[in-house]
């Protein structure tokens, strides 16, 4: 079992003074970015071995308690997005891998995370994932309203009476409602990627 540490974990057993500077200074600048740095151990069990203070700042937890509970890391993930996250994991060794999911943070709130992230295997056979999370819930939410947006604009289009269309800079349509039949007798899919002038 390895014990968790201020500083990230040693890939050997004896890294020496120099080696232990050196993982100093990687957790001090850790420390001091906006985006979590963790270091989660896969086999042969599952817990944080290293995860860096802003993820207090994310969601609630502090590294301690992440440390102090292997089962944090199952806590803080969405069930909806367990499949994702699992998949992700068993990606190759030394592989880099993207993939956003859901956090729960420590009152209830959903955080979305997108997380880079490599797997390696270490000297005495463990496997831990080094990663980093980033927050990107302004990012999603304002996705989520865009695409809400586009949704009620397209059902008040699609039930006027009257032709809708939406233009390229360049004057060719790139969308138009289903009336432009039933109005101008012109099939909808005859209509797209000309230039409007073509019709006057």
């Amino acid at each position: 079992m390895v014990k968790p540490a201020d500083t990230f974990p040693s890939e050997s057993a004896d890294r020496g003074e120099q080696g232990s500077s050196k993982f100093a200074r990687a957790a001090e600048v850790a420390a001091a970015l906006p985006d979590v740095v963790y270091a989660m151990r896969l086999e042969p069990d599952t817990a944080f071995e290293y995860i860096s203070p802003s993820v207090e700042d994310l969601v609630g937890y502090t590294p301690a308690e992440c440390y102090a509970d292997p089962a944090l890391s199952s806590t803080l993930l969405d069930p909806r997005d367990a499949d994702k996250f699992t998949a992700s994991t068993r990606a190759g060794l030394n592989v880099p891998v993207e993939f956003t999911v859901r956090w729960r943070a420590k009152e209830g709130r959903t955080v979305w995370t997108s997380h880079r992230c490599h797997k390696r295997r270490r000297d005495d056979g463990s496997v831990v994932l080094y990663g980093s999370v980033r927050d990107v819930t302004s990012e999603r939410d304002l996705t989520d309203h865009l695409f809400a947006a586009q949704s009620k604009y397209r059902l008040l289009a699609e039930n006027s009476s009257d032709v809708v269309f939406r233009l390229e800079p360049d004057g060719a349509i790139r969308w138009v409602s289903q009336h432009v039949t039933a109005l101008l007798g012109w099939p909808r899919l005859d209509v797209v990627g000309h230039r409007v002038t073509e019709f006057i």
